[in-house]
């Protein structure tokens, strides 16, 4: 799995993947459900738990990345992350105006890395998610699991069949 997210995501999420919505609005469709997730911005509470340490939190938004890279068109990065570093990255969003998280997205695409107030990411190998009331979460972008639920680095857990003519630069 690339990325699985809570909160902005799955409001994002529900309106994006709609076939009538699509249909309507085109190209327009992600801008809106954008626009959609951004007023809506549910506040839920949840415990995390990663390497000896529990935190309570209240989010608008938790994503857990397994790449450098994500938020699709965006082309956002996440700084120091790296697909074979066997962690997790994750991002936990506060409840912030509307001007900073439209800041806080915009930031990266355009190159500028500045830390924004309200925003933390964190490196882990293991993210124990605990919401006070069961919530849906995104796996790729589609609405497909619930949480409370682990997420954990699995070392060597795809396997990649190439055909024998394949050379592998990167061993």
């Amino acid at each position: 799995m690339h990325a699985a997210a809570v909160g902005l995501n799955v409001a994002f999420a529900r309106f994006a993947t709609r076939a009538d919505v699509r249909a309507r609005l085109g190209r327009l469709t992600y801008a809106a459900a954008v626009a959609l997730a951004l007023r809506e911005r549910p506040i839920f509470r949840c415990e995390m738990e990663w390497e000896n340490r529990k935190e309570q939190s209240s989010l608008v938004h938790l994503a857990v990345i397994n790449a450098p890279v994500f938020g699709g068109f965006l082309d956002l990065r996440i700084p120091g992350s790296d697909p074979d570093d066997r962690t997790l990255d994750v991002i936990m969003i506060e409840h912030l105006p509307i001007r900073r998280l439209i800041r806080s997205a915009i930031y990266p695409a355009v190159g500028v890395r500045r830390g924004i107030r309200g925003i933390r990411t964190l490196q882990v190998s293991r993210l124990k998610v605990r919401p006070t009331e069961s919530m849906d979460v995104t796996l790729d972008g589609e609405v497909a699991g619930k949480l409370p639920g682990i997420f954990e680095v699995v070392p060597a857990a795809l396997r990649v069949v190439t055909p024998a003519h394949f050379r592998d630069d990167h061993r």
